[in-house]
């Protein structure tokens, strides 16, 4: 039976823990709209990136760092285009 990670048995602490779930899943994202993007042969740092849903402020801003896109949209509203249909 596997054990569950946790952040006392990789000995870190807990916002280190976090801070590298964030960087993984900034990394997934970012390897993702590359792979999409630059296949059809679009550079992202040419666009402007727009966020939505529930982690967008923080999420997007590290994905657009990470991309190299200098325009962030963050629409006003709590949850803009958090749900399916809300769009």
């Amino acid at each position: 039976m596997r054990s569950a990670l946790s952040p006392s048995s990789l000995q870190v602490d807990t916002a280190e823990a976090a801070r590298g779930i964030v960087r993984i899943a900034t990394t997934t994202w970012s390897n993702a709209l590359k792979l999409i993007s630059v296949n059809r042969g679009y550079d992202p740092r040419d666009f402007t990136l727009v966020a939505f849903g529930g982690g967008r402020r923080d999420a997007c801003c590290a994905l657009a760092a990470e991309l190299g896109i200098r325009k962030v949209v963050i629409p006003h509203g709590r949850r803009t285009c958090s749900r399916p249909g809300e769009c």
